[in-house]
């Protein structure tokens, strides 16, 4: 990218925070100028992206209204207090491939209800997607894939998902609300808002992982929303279930960067690769590791071009989805781990990173910020601006001045849980 972009894009980084709208003119006339390559579109557009982000977190009125409006429609609920004996945790309708982390939190969910007191324990998924257990601790919980007759309560896991058994008592895990927050990735936001707000306000209890997420939640239904606390470690693996791709890709004589993030236009990739770029640090690589999301194909594209253009072919690696045991192995053996995204829930990757004694670098968007100020004990990970790639370079060579990281046991969080899961279900 030529010089004159380069300080455009510095120059609208820094005026954004003082006048928006003028960035956003000085980047929309950069972008019809003739002969821009690729790369060049793209960072622009990045960049545009971003200052549009940026004011859709601080202009959220619209938004907020017709949250406002729903809630007074409806009646607020005070929560179960009844015993629940039975409980059926639904997995149906979730994309295990791109969402890793609601499969990775279901089966946290089943392992802490293992060891309550509930009679029957039911995990509802696809009669193909069964073997996704096979390795679950617990022997109680009963695989099958259509609704239980007879269980007190339903479990979904995600947002979005539709009640499928005729059990009593119904609960909902709310990760984010991306669907007001950053509308432009669904094609049908104003469905995917109800879906959720019905969710919310048609369930006994609200869980949220994310304290901003919870917090959230709160201002919608009070008496409903209570705050889960979660590992997120992943099965560790033998030598012989690491591929050898993945085995010879970490090497310990170079720096490894991680970034495991689904290709998603909010997940920025491409600031990461321009902070990469700048970095200029031979001994450096890169992993990427995520699936395509559904309609961000161009996005992708994108962020292959740029990998081209910038000339990183040889020390950036695009590994796609990855398996459970060979995530554990890219976490244990990268030195720093970026969590990219400008629209989050929290700051899941930064906290799978502590938990590995590994430095997190997280884009600093309120809902990370607040995530790791609760779980960052240690002041170990860095923020940076979102979309500023020179500040992402300059914390990752922060990062590396660094000489040892403790792992974090993030609240202890096992013994919060458990506690948390007998209290909640009255058992």
């Amino acid at each position: 990218m030529n010089q004159h972009l380069q300080d455009l894009i510095v120059e609208v980084a820094q005026l954004k925070k003082a006048d928006k709208k003028l960035a956003e003119s000085l980047l929309l006339k950069a972008i019809q100028t003739r002969g821009l390559s690729k790369i060049q579109l793209a960072v622009l557009e990045n960049s545009l992206r971003n200052i549009r982000l940026d004011a859709t977190e601080s202009n959220n009125t619209v938004n907020q209204r017709r949250l406002e409006q729903y809630s007074n429609t409806h009646r607020e609920g005070t929560g179960t207090t009844t015993p629940i004996n039975s409980l059926v945790i639904n997995f149906l309708d979730i994309d295990f491939e791109r969402t890793l982390g609601v499969l990775r939190i279901g089966h946290e969910l089943l392992d802490l209800l293992c060891n309550s007191r509930l009679e029957k324990i039911f995990a509802l998924l696809p009669s193909d997607q069964k073997q996704i257990f096979q390795d679950t601790t617990c022997g109680r919980v009963r695989v099958i894939d259509t609704p239980p007759l007879d269980c007190d309560g339903e479990l979904l896991l995600h947002q979005f998902q539709n009640k499928r058994s005729n059990s009593k008592y119904k609960f909902v895990l709310v990760h984010d609300f991306h669907a007001f927050d950053i509308p432009w990735k669904y094609s049908n936001s104003h469905s995917m808002q109800s879906k959720i707000l019905n969710n919310i306000y048609t369930s006994d209890i609200v869980f949220s992982h994310f304290p901003f997420t919870y917090q959230r939640i709160k201002e919608l239904s009070p008496r409903k929303a209570i705050r889960l606390h979660l590992r997120t470690t992943f099965r560790k693996a033998s030598h012989q279930e690491i591929s050898q791709k993945i085995r010879g890709l970490v090497a310990k004589s170079q720096v490894n960067i991680f970034c495991p993030a689904q290709f998603q236009a909010h997940k920025d990739h491409i600031t990461i690769l321009r902070a990469f770029h700048a970095l200029n640090n031979p001994a450096a690589r890169l992993h990427f590791t995520g699936s395509v999301f559904r309609g961000a194909e161009s996005y992708y594209e994108c962020f292959i071009n740029a990998i081209e253009e910038l000339r990183l072919a040889d020390r950036v690696s695009v590994l796609g989805n990855v398996s459970e045991v060979e995530l554990d192995h890219l976490y244990s053996n990268s030195d720093i781990v970026i969590q990219s995204g400008t629209a989050e829930g929290g700051a899941l990757i930064a906290q799978e990173a502590l938990s590995y004694g590994k430095v997190p670098i997280v884009c600093g968007i309120p809902p990370a910020k607040a995530h790791l100020k609760e779980i960052d004990t240690e002041g170990i990970a860095y923020s940076y601006e979102p979309g500023d790639f020179l500040d992402l370079k300059s914390k990752i060579q922060q990062a590396l001045l660094r000489d040892s990281y403790p792992t974090i046991n993030c609240l202890n969080q096992e013994q919060t849980s458990s506690k948390q899961i007998s209290e909640i279900f009255c058992l």
